[in-house]
């Protein structure tokens, strides 16, 4: 990811003074909070594991999205690449939009040697390719769009899926953002945001347009998260899973406020938490608290102890599919976590924080772009 020299200033205080009392109050309670929901999912997980080994539950393939064009950021790895293969199987001809080239050919590579045995099977599966799109950089999410919107395939689905995960060291892009902020929710919302122009724009001149879904991955850690308006980019401290919380949190705002601005136009969204699951970010970051001494010694150790408290990307796939595919109005402008449509953070619903936080949006991206 690049980074830069110099700071953000997009907090509305700025400055570079400790955060009050009341900060380090609100977020020590939010990770007591988050602690406690951390706990309650890893039980959960340990049930789910036992019940699927019961069942055995297949992948259900039976919705055709045969003929659909679907964009899938982070498509390479984990959850995205498991979405991609679920929407390929399905029919859907598939984007990846991958910042490495070499592990997006690699993730291309090995869906088409699985469609090649399926078809030997007689199934069918959609064409999947890449495109290259770094979140990390609003200049790379705007050729992404334009690049797309120059090879006229539509879209039917869009999945940003694509993150980074409490980081223990302030990372800055070359935007100067705070990369989770920028690449977990602005970019993302960028990409959305120009996509749906390119929509709109399209209708204007008479084309007819495709409905779409909009499918957003956030986390349960926005239950605890909070929009520091006055220091968007932790200038003042770094506190990563507050900063984490907070991507995650205008995550869902941006979700519900996208279903409230473009739904009669044909546009659903959706936000997903997939769950604790066993991918390269969360083994990544639970063995990156240790001390760095034991991180080599005790990897090997902790693995098998993933494998069993952390959801597989299989059943993580799962929600993002039913996320897709379930009928707009069952799902549209709500919040998904453990295959059941939830209540997200009570504050993910005032409009008037969702316009704030829209408005801010389109500030810092103006400047940069």
């Amino acid at each position: 990811m690049a980074a830069a020299a110099s700071s953000s200033t997009d907090g509305q205080n700025g400055g570079s003074a400790e955060p009050g009392w009341g900060k380090r109050w609100k977020i020590a309670a939010s990770t007591t909070y988050l602690i406690g929901l951390g706990t309650v999912e890893v039980c959960q997980n340990v049930g789910e594991h036992v019940l699927d080994h019961i069942r055995r539950k297949p992948p259900n393939t039976s919705t055709t999205l045969q003929g659909k064009v679907c964009v899938v950021t982070g498509g390479n790895a984990g959850v995205g690449k498991g979405t991609a293969e679920q929407l390929a199987a399905q029919g859907a001809h598939v984007v990846i939009a991958c910042r490495s080239a070499e592990r997006a050919k690699d993730a291309v590579q090995e869906l088409k040697a699985k469609a090649a045995a399926a078809s030997k099977k007689g199934h069918t599966w959609g064409p999947v390719e890449s495109m290259s799109l770094d979140l990390s950089s609003l200049r790379s999410v705007h050729h992404f769009a334009d690049e797309y919107a120059r090879r006229g395939l539509g879209v039917d689905v869009l999945v940003n899926n694509a993150g980074v995960m409490a980081p223990p060291d302030r990372i800055v892009t070359e935007d100067g953002l705070e990369a989770q902020f920028q690449v977990n929710y602005l970019s993302h919302w960028q990409l959305t945001r120009e996509l749906l122009e390119q929509r709109q724009g399209a209708r204007v001149r008479g084309k007819a347009v495709r409905p779409l879904r909009i499918v957003n991955l956030t986390s349960v850690v926005h239950q605890g998260g909070h929009i520091w308006f006055d220091d968007l980019q932790f200038e003042k401290k770094y506190w990563p899973f507050a900063c984490y919380g907070q991507a995650k949190l205008a995550i869902v705002l941006s979700t519900k406020e996208i279903q409230r601005r473009y739904n009669r136009e044909g546009v659903s969204a959706v936000s997903v938490h997939p769950g604790l699951v066993d991918t390269e970010l969360a083994r990544n970051f639970f063995t990156g608290v240790l001390p760095r001494p034991l991180q080599s010694c005790l990897r090997p150790v902790l693995n098998p102890v993933y494998t069993a408290f952390l959801r597989t990307p299989e059943q993580a796939v799962q929600d993002v599919m039913m996320a897709i595919t379930s009928p707009e109005d069952a799902v549209g402008g709500k919040y998904i976590a453990n295959g059941k449509v939830r209540a997200a953070n009570p504050v993910a619903d005032d409009p008037a924080l969702a316009a704030r936080l829209w408005e801010a949006s389109e500030e810092i991206v103006q400047k940069r772009l």
